[in-house]
């Protein structure tokens, strides 16, 4: 069974991969949780700084520090390797059950 803080970081990281603007993940990311994890430190920072928060500054690079991927780049084409640490990442959170129900284009959550 996975913990809390497992699949509270594990849907923000599938709200980061979502195909659609940054300005529409937190509320996906929100959206997402059930039961104990709306009260995660985690997600109640997040749910109260809401529009205050730069997507990519605030909740990439925490990402980046927590998994220990590469800095999330802000212009495509930039930095190397976010991608593919990306990816992989995805894989094992998806063989581990952690990736949220549904999915959309190219396996992303719907």
């Amino acid at each position: 069974m996975s913990t809390a803080d497992e699949r509270v970081m594990a849907k923000l990281f599938a709200a980061e991969r979502l195909p659609e603007p940054d300005g529409r993940k937190l509320a996906r990311f929100l959206a997402w949780l059930e039961g104990e994890e709306a009260a995660h430190p985690v997600a109640a920072w997040l749910a109260e700084a809401g529009a205050d928060l730069d997507w990519v500054e605030n909740v990439c690079d925490f990402l980046s520090a927590y998994y220990g991927l590469p800095r999330r780049p802000l212009f495509p084409g930039e930095g190397e390797g976010w991608e593919e640490a990306a990816a992989a990442l995805e894989a094992r959170l998806k063989a581990a059950g952690l990736w949220p129900s549904g999915s959309g284009e190219e396996g992303r959550p719907s």
